[in-house]
């Protein structure tokens, strides 16, 4: 979801008032590099970061990669080293492969790299990996389908098509991985089919995580392969969808093709943003995955306190992701799934969303 100007606006005063605030003797300078700030998660979990880490004695600074511009993220990476004089860097790439020769001279410096939420491939510089566990979450996006058409007891085949996420984004990658691990089960008796045959990562990759290409993927799907909502052609059962942006674009393709709310397949999402949230309160939106920003800005305290006090950060998997030059020692934080049996629970009672605003 794309950010309006007004509410640009309010960050930026934000922002600005924040570096007012007082100087303090601070325990060491943080660097944040975040892909854009024209998103919703990274629009605000930005200046989250920011203040946990300011909140836990550090000073830090946050940069965006203009609207997920690689190049302006890899002039950024040695700039903060050079100019800004950051002692650790905490960087969520735009892409995970292109970033090896802008820390290669990071790495010069001595200054550790904690790759965010995404992996930081093909380079020796990245100390640690922060993000949630990943496979994990598509495993939960598969289980949700699986519930939702009762694959356990079912006996009747089912049709399943697949919107992974950007090519260039190696979480997809695992996302995808593990969706396909809990449905492949299911695939191989034949109870769910893919009638375009599409099921390999880069057939169902969405360039970009855009709705829009997620909207033109789906409109070639349906005209190919004839779903439609009456009977008269194919049923289709569910879409997994990556995240909450690919669902929205899979949406509008099959309200244009003429599908009402009660023939609508179960459609999964990821990122837990509000219009999704509302989609499942209404029922056009099946599921979607909570990452809890509050759980995700504490490890990434405790983590930057450990490495730049000498101490060993705490891990809990080392064996899962390989950047190209070995396992990444890693901690990764637990998603939630979300469907509307739980959400009230899990959104609403701790207070990230309202009643009122999901439509309740």
């Amino acid at each position: 979801m794309r950010i309006t100007a007004a509410a640009s606006l309010i960050l930026t005063s934000a922002l600005l008032l924040a570096s007012a605030a007082p100087c303090f003797a601070a325990k060491g300078k943080v660097g944040l590099a975040l892909p854009t700030q024209n998103d919703t998660r990274w629009y605000y979990e930005g200046p989250k970061m920011k203040q946990a880490l300011e909140q836990a004695g550090y000073d830090a600074v946050l940069f965006y990669g203009g609207d997920n511009d690689l190049s302006i993220q890899q002039r950024q990476l040695p700039r903060m080293v050079e100019k800004e004089k950051v002692n650790i860097l905490a960087v969520v790439p735009i892409e995970g492969d292109k970033l090896a020769d802008a820390l290669s001279q990071v790495q010069k410096k001595g200054v550790p790299v904690i790759s965010l939420d995404r992996l930081i491939t093909k380079s020796k510089a990245v100390s640690y990996y922060l993000g949630f566990d990943n496979r994990e979450i598509g495993r939960q996006q598969g289980l949700a389908i699986v519930d939702a058409l009762n694959l356990h007891t079912a006996y009747e085949p089912v049709n399943v098509e697949f919107f992974a996420g950007d090519e260039n984004d190696n979480s997809a990658r695992y996302f995808f991985a593990g969706a396909q691990e809990v449905l492949s089960q299911y695939m191989n008796t034949g109870l769910v089919n893919t009638p375009s045959n599409q099921l390999f990562f880069k057939e169902c990759a969405i360039k970009d995580w855009t709705a829009e290409n997620a909207m033109k993927r789906m409109d070639q799907l349906i005209e190919k392969y004839h779903y439609t909502p009456d009977g008269k052609g194919r049923k289709l059962d569910a879409v997994y969808c990556a995240n909450d942006t690919l669902a929205q674009g899979v949406l509008q393709a099959l309200r244009k093709a003429g599908f009402k709310d009660d023939q609508l397949p179960f459609i999964t999402g990821m990122d837990a943003e509000l219009s999704a949230l509302q989609r499942i309160v209404k029922g056009t939106q099946g599921s979607t995955i909570y990452k809890d920003p509050n759980t995700l800005c504490a490890q990434l305290v405790k983590m930057v306190d450990a490495v730049l006090s000498g101490k060993t950060p705490e891990i809990n998997d080392e064996k899962t992701y390989n950047n190209g030059f070995g396992a990444v020692k890693s901690y990764l934080c637990e998603p939630v799934a979300i469907t509307k049996d739980n959400l009230k629970e899990a959104i609403v009672d701790k207070g990230v969303f309202s009643a009122k605003d999901l439509g309740l």
